[in-house]
């Protein structure tokens, strides 16, 4: 090969690589993802030292990540580790930080013993050298505990955060990200652990300390101060997560553009907390733009924009704007169908808003198609015995009631009271409510004498558990007095037969 043709064979892979940094910068994640596959094939062809490779190799499995492609992105973290043990050894600490990448993705794929191994495997490297840098090593700690927190493994989590805090002291590490990754993930168990108010102050200290090394304008602020407004939501804040939603925001429309990609998350959570307390019209204005965004990185059909679709049909069915709520929910339902098939259980919530919409607007046949069909996706998921059963027995309940459809009623009736007596115990006060619907449906089937133990033993229930001026046990009461009235009639009527010839 000639020198002209190789300097412009570098020329190419050295325009894809710094364009294709330039795009993942600016979160281009797609066009990004393009220019390094270029750059990785023309230095694959090249005989460029490794390092080169490397770095498109690096670059590549990022945008990958950050695309939600993970299964991908692991091949390509798979290559960049085989070209690190060449010229480092398999026992080198210098393979940490990928091997750190690797178990992430081992994570994100829902592979928990290829990631533990993984993060064992960046421990022991950094035990075996003395010089080991300590942030991996605190990562790797810190996802251990997590894992071991999710199979419940108490002590062993203990272990590892203890390790990560002495680490930190060791070393004293004081900034980002050491320090601020170690609170972060110690803020996680809490959160896991639903310990919310513990979560926020750990996230908080945690912001002091990306604020003290960094800027308060740093990207990695808006991340930041969205841990703290999910906890906020969670403990029902929402006036000041409310509040960090939109700082977050800020900061990510100024570090990347109003079309970024991590913006569409960061707007779809803050429209939730508008809807939250009431504020409709917000709320539907950014879950739209975050439809926006979404529709034009990763297309109209895409499964997110199914997702969005179907939030913005909530906000329309609370302001009451029904024919436009059904169109939603139908380009939802058929997108989400796209992309999980026709029986996956994620359908459910959209087939129980159509259901639900169907019902309040009179149309019940519709509304039986669509609770029939979410009613028998869940039980092939979960078994015909689970609380998730609930929702579209309570609609389907309530069709066959409005229909005056008693004998196809009684089964659903008495799946109800099945799973409450399950889920929930002998004494629960929806133990009582579905008694009370299936004594009346007794009643309504001319089984009286069936319905007068249901009634003794929901009034019982729900006086325990309510107390007596309860104004449902006052209508329980009244029930049953008429019960009594028509069991004394019928009394009559079997007393008057006794004297007729016929």
């Amino acid at each position: 090969m000639s020198s002209e043709e190789k300097q412009s064979e570098q020329a190419f892979w050295e325009t894809y690589l710094q364009a294709a940094d330039e795009a993942a910068t600016v979160e281009k994640y797609a066009d990004a993802e393009l220019l390094y596959n270029s750059a990785v094939k023309e230095l694959e062809k090249s005989d460029q030292p490794p390092d080169r490779l490397m770095a498109g190799l690096e670059g590549l499995s990022f945008v990958l990540e950050k695309q939600g492609k993970s299964a991908q992105a692991l091949e390509q973290v798979g290559r960049l580790l085989q070209l690190k043990e060449g010229p480092h050894g398999h026992r080198k600490p210098e393979l940490t930080p990928t091997l750190v990448v690797q178990g992430r993705l081992y994570e994100s794929l829902g592979m928990t013993t290829e990631a533990m191994l993984t993060y064992k495997r960046i421990l022991k490297l950094c035990e075996d050298s003395v010089n080991s840098p300590a942030d991996q090593e605190l990562v790797a700690l810190c996802r251990l505990s997590s894992l071991y927190r999710a199979q419940s493994k108490l002590p062993e989590m203990v272990l590892m955060i203890q390790r990560a805090l002495k680490l930190c002291e060791r070393n004293d590490v004081t900034g980002y990200p050491l320090k601020s990754g170690v609170l972060n993930e110690i803020g996680r168990l809490h959160e896991l652990d639903k310990s919310y108010a513990a979560a926020a102050s750990l996230y908080k200290l945690a912001l002091k300390v990306i604020e003290q090394s960094l800027s308060v304008e740093h990207p990695e602020m808006a991340e930041q101060i969205a841990r703290i407004a999910r906890c906020y939501v969670n403990q029902d804040n929402p006036v000041d997560a409310e509040s960090l939603y939109m700082r977050a925001v800020a900061l990510r429309e100024k570090a990347a553009g109003i079309y970024a990609p991590t913006l569409a998350p960061l707007l779809s959570e803050l429209a939730a907390v508008y809807a939250t307390h009431g504020k409709l019209a917000e709320s539907e204005a950014v879950y739209r733009r975050a439809l926006d965004i979404v529709g034009k990185i990763s297309g109209e059909d895409s499964f997110e924009s199914a997702a969005l679709l179907a939030d913005i049909a909530d906000i329309c069915v609370r302001d009451g704007r029904s024919s436009e709520a059904e169109h939603l929910l139908k380009r939802s339902l058929e997108g989400m169908e796209k992309h999980l098939g026709l029986t996956h259980a994620n359908l459910c919530p959209i087939l129980s808003q159509l259901g639900s919409l169907y019902f309040k607007e009179g149309q019940l046949f519709f509304a039986e198609t669509y609770c029939r069909r979410e009613l028998e996706i869940t039980e092939d998921s979960l078994g015909p015995e689970n609380s998730a059963l609930l929702p579209a027995l309570n609609n389907l309940w309530a069709i066959y009631y409005r229909q005056q459809r008693y004998m196809e009623a009684e089964p659903v009736a008495l799946r109800r009271v099945s799973i409450h007596y399950s889920d929930k115990g002998p004494e629960h006060p929806e133990v009582g409510r579905t008694l009370a619907d299936l004594a009346l449906l007794y009643r309504l089937l001319n089984k009286h004498h069936e319905a007068e133990p249901l009634y003794l033993r929901a009034m019982g229930i729900l006086e325990e558990s309510l107390g007596d001026s309860s104004p449902e046990l006052s209508e329980l009461y009244r029930q049953n007095e008429e019960l009594q009235r028509e069991l004394k009639e019928l009394d009559k009527k079997k007393s008057w037969k006794r004297f007729l010839p016929w």
